[in-house]
């Protein structure tokens, strides 16, 4: 079969189509002359096809008005489809018979494009009969209607004198809450139950509409029967008859209590968020893919010296120190691999060019593709870190010097902790520490253990504090003298829950009093039978009983005496320079 065949043929089942169809259609070029219509359009409008192919349409069926004057193309909608690629559609409009009666009729144009340039229009129709005009306009009164009453918004309409319209069973419904009475058509509107300032805002409102304007407004007022806020969003439109004159207004009321409510508290919730976002002394911030901070709080302006305007857009690797730099990238690269990168530190350089250490807690999200920071500033943390240091180095060096260490004795997980320094006092390996309370009970000479023992129970029992010397030997076979204090601690019922005190390592004490003594002893012994001699002897030439041929042998008693004394002394300050 040829092309052109197929063609015809195609053409032909297309016409068979249009023929078929029940409503009336015809085809008319740029010059409004008739291309093409069906056999149901010529039986509506009594023509011929040779009365109406190559013919001007619009003369023929739309050149007339009932009045018999010229009808416009301008206001012809079939005419102006031609300019018009969206078409057109008619509810109702008029057609000219060929016995020149008038035929009320519903129509559709469309464009006939071609090439993107309108060629011609198509025009779909059909007859309306008045009574399948009341038929449908009773059907679409009701489905209205329907509609209207099926809703729980308020409808409501109201004429120039402020008195009802129509309204919907909702809006009844509302006014039979409010004021025990049911609503009626022709009733003044009914407004006294509200406060002052909101009828000022209505009645501006209706001014408004009554003006010509259509707008939408979101109105809040205080139902006294239920005693609650109601919030509405409320669309007033004017209305206008068939002449275009405005005779009322329409009116909407959305119930949006729920919503507002739901919107107030996330307002509340966001504005407290932001407070406690903007109020948070550390920096807590948004970063992105690329490491760019897109919102940061406050406290940057306190900490860095930026302001926020300064830092929003700015890449977060730009602040950090040159040497932390890589580590940083590795960091943001981690985080969104999902590791977990909290207690994160580098070093940011401030505005004014200082270094801050910053400890970075962190958290990706991947629904976002944003990093939420907490950056805390740990300067006096570090400060305080390097004096705990000091302070720990100044007490061990202290303890050191004075042979003292410090002890805790956790009695009910038998846990002990020692100072550096009681290990040395001990000669234990610090390695090797005294786990529970009777590994260090073996170290304590065996004679002197229940003393130790004895002392820790009754603290245990009572928390009274407790002083004891007691012995012990090290692993190299030295005796070693040991004073300990030790104190108990309570929680808040008065229960002792732990130990702890200090020992003291007081052997060269413990030999100073040794020495002590033993000179004291001397003193009280050798010291005083020379000292007894000379004080006699002085006694006796002082009183002058004896010869003066005696009184020579008598000083050589006294200087034997007092060489005697002194080599007493002497022995005295040897062994006080060997004490100290």
């Amino acid at each position: 079969m040829q092309t052109e065949e197929i063609f015809e043929q195609s053409l032909l089942f297309n016409k068979l189509m249009l023929e078929s169809m029940g409503d009336g259609l015809f085809c008319i070029d740029k010059s409004l002359c008739c291309t093409f219509i069906n056999t149901s359009a010529l039986q509506i409008l009594g023509y011929a096809c040779e009365d109406c192919i190559g013919i001007n349409i619009h003369n023929l069926i739309r050149g007339n008005l009932e009045n018999a004057k010229i009808y416009p193309d301008d206001q012809c909608s079939i005419c102006r489809t031609l300019n018009d690629i969206t078409g057109s559609i008619v509810e109702e409009e008029v057609f000219w018979k060929s016995d020149g009666n008038p035929i009320t009729v519903r129509y559709r144009s469309n464009p006939i494009i071609s090439n993107c340039e309108i060629i011609g229009v198509v025009v779909v129709f059909n007859a309306i009969s008045k009574q399948k005009r009341k038929q449908d306009d009773i059907i679409v009164k009701t489905i209205q209607e329907s509609l209207i009453n099926a809703t729980d918004d308020l409808i409501w309409a109201i004429d120039k004198d402020y008195r009802l319209i129509t309204y919907n069973r909702s809006y009844s419904k509302k006014i039979l809450n409010l004021t025990g009475k049911h609503a009626r058509k022709g009733d003044p509107l009914t407004l006294e139950h509200f406060e002052d300032e909101v009828l000022k805002r209505w009645e501006s409102y209706y001014r408004k509409a009554f003006n010509g304007e259509a707008f939408m407004v979101n109105e809040y007022t205080y139902n006294p029967v239920e005693r609650k806020i109601e919030y509405g969003l409320i669309s007033l439109a004017p209305m206008y008859d068939a002449n275009n004159e405005l005779f009322g207004v329409a009116c909407l009321s959305k119930d949006v209590t729920k919503e507002t409510s739901n919107h107030i508290s996330l307002i509340e919730s966001y504005n407290e968020l932001e407070n406690i976002f903007n109020q948070s002394m550390d920096i807590i911030c948004v970063i992105d893919q690329q490491g760019k901070f897109r919102k940061i709080s406050k406290a940057c302006e306190k900490i860095w010296g930026y302001k926020i305007d300064d830092l929003v857009d700015k890449s977060y690797f730009d602040l950090v120190h040159a040497d932390d730099l890589n580590q940083a990238k590795k960091m943001l690269e981690d985080l969104i691999e999902g590791a977990d990168t909290n207690n994160f530190e580098n070093h940011i350089v401030c505005k004014n060019g200082c270094l801050v250490p910053i400890i970075w807690s962190a958290r990706w999200d991947e629904k976002v593709k944003l990093i939420f920071c907490v950056a805390r500033d740990v300067t006096d943390k570090k400060l305080a870190e390097e004096k705990l240091i000091e302070s720990e180095a100044f007490l061990e060096e202290a303890q050191r010097f004075a042979k003292m260490g410090s002890w805790s004795f956790d009695f009910k997980t038998d846990k002990i902790t020692w100072s550096r320094e009681l290990y040395n006092i001990f000669d234990v390996d610090i390695k090797i520490p005294a786990k529970t309370h009777g590994s260090f009970i073996n170290l304590i000479d065996e004679q002197d253990r229940q003393i130790v023992e004895r002392a820790s129970k009754r603290t245990q029992e009572t928390g009274e504090p407790f002083n004891i010397q007691y012995q012990i030997t090290t692993l190299g076979g030295e005796k070693r003298a040991i004073e300990e204090f030790g104190y108990g601690e309570k929680d808040s019922n008065g229960q002792v829950v732990r130990l702890f005190g200090t020992a003291q390592d007081i052997t060269e004490r413990k030999r100073a009093e040794d020495k002590i003594r033993e000179i004291a002893w001397i003193q009280s012994h050798i010291v005083r039978a020379p000292v007894t001699r000379i004080v006699g002897l002085i006694s006796l030439i002082r009183d002058k009983l004896i010869d003066e041929s005696e009184v020579e042998k008598i000083l050589e008693y006294i200087i034997l005496s007092t060489n005697e004394l002194d080599d007493i002394i002497r022995d005295i300050s040897d062994k006080t320079r060997i004490a100290d």
